[in-house]
């Protein structure tokens, strides 16, 4: 069942639904360069844009931190417009800027008037991409969570943005945001050295855990692969119809899409022991994980939200409306909701389907 999207909505979303055509050639992580067109010195550290009183130096996680994320990797792969710290939550407005409220909605604070995508919070830090309301990518920037000291960050223009632990993964866009959904993969330490291509291969639903990154590899064909964090080590460990990838200690989790069909899959990291988990009809590209459960539109129900066990136990619907974009931050779910006229604020619901609010 196809459902009326607006256009903005629609680009935010291109990275996870859309998959392109055509080849590159690999080039070796440990040759590879940045293109000068957009690319930082590497010894520059990652702000540039001077500010009244000279800005802290972004908080370098101890080893004991060093797989702490910014953001979940479900949510980042979901445009990332939201994330949480505390008894906080940071979002952006599709086209009104960048705030901060309590998980009721109360206390709402506008921090700036930047829109935001792929939002990451390190320490009292907040890293994101920008774009303007014409869909246009502009500087990766970073504020304070108080939304003080806004300024660019050394990396350009950038299409999606990843911090775990002192490293910044994220790409350099070719073109408008409809047409670099799948660009390379770059890296960066959070004190702007060590800046290094890892992978030009056409790399979308990434998903870091631990020292290593999966990704569908979209080269030729969509092909699950898996690399070391500093590029190494890459195998393809997976055929093609693999989309919105979670990994655990245990297994990677994965929706195939065949004949209409929507099917819940796992198979361990090296991809022995495929095992399908359930049938579920998925009605457009959104699906959102939680250690222990999916939340998805179903097809079968006319696309309202439901969620699933993360073993293929336990389906269930949790709320009669449309989810357009869900994302999971612990006990909360935000999503959209597709309404008549179209409406893009967020909304909050437990992750029971109860107490949903608003937040304008």
């Amino acid at each position: 069942m196809k459902k009326l999207m607006s256009v903005m909505l629609a680009l935010l979303l291109a990275s996870t639904i859309l998959y392109g055509c055509g080849t590159k050639t690999p080039t070796s992580p440990s040759s590879a360069t940045v293109p000068s067109a957009s690319a930082p010195s590497p010894t520059q550290p990652l702000p540039t844009t001077a500010s009244t009183s000279a800005p802290a130096d972004p908080a370098v996680p101890s080893d004991s931190n060093k797989y702490v994320t910014g953001n979940s990797n479900v949510n980042l792969n979901a445009g990332g417009v939201i994330a949480r710290q505390g008894d906080w939550i940071f979002y952006s407005g599709l086209y009104d800027g960048f705030y901060k409220s309590k998980a009721d909605g109360t206390m709402k604070t506008k921090l700036s008037d930047s829109i935001g995508l792929y939002l990451n919070i390190v320490e009292d830090w907040i890293y994101y991409c920008t774009w303007d309301k014409k869909g246009n990518l502009g500087p990766a920037r970073r504020m304070k969570t108080d939304g003080t000291e806004e300024m660019d960050l050394s990396i350009g223009n950038a299409s999606y943005m990843n911090i775990v632990g002192e490293w910044l993964y994220y790409k350099v866009p070719g073109g408008a945001i409809m047409e670099n959904y799948d660009d390379e993969l770059y890296r960066i330490r959070l004190d702007g050295t060590e800046q290094s291509l890892i992978t030009d291969d056409r790399s979308t639903d990434i998903f870091i855990f631990d020292e290593w990154i999966y990704f569908r590899n979209q080269n030729d064909k969509p092909v699950l692969t898996k690399m070391r964090t500093d590029g190494t080590e890459k195998s393809a460990i997976g055929d093609s119809g693999f989309y919105w990838i979670y990994v655990d200690e245990n297994y990677i989790y994965y929706i195939t899409l065949k004949n209409e069909t929507s099917t819940l899959n796992k198979m361990y990291a090296d991809g022995t022991g495929n095992e399908e988990i359930a049938d579920i009809r998925i009605s457009h590209g959104l699906v959102s994980f939680s250690e222990s459960w999916i939340y998805y539109p179903n097809e079968s129900d006319e696309d309202k939200l439901y969620m699933i066990k993360i073993d293929g136990s336990g389906n269930e619907k949790i709320n009669d409306n449309i989810a357009t974009r869900i994302y999971v931050l612990d006990d909360l779910l935000f999503c959209t909701i597709q309404a008549n006229p179209p409406n893009d604020n967020l909304f909050r619901i437990f992750t029971d389907g109860t107490g949903m609010i608003e937040l304008k």
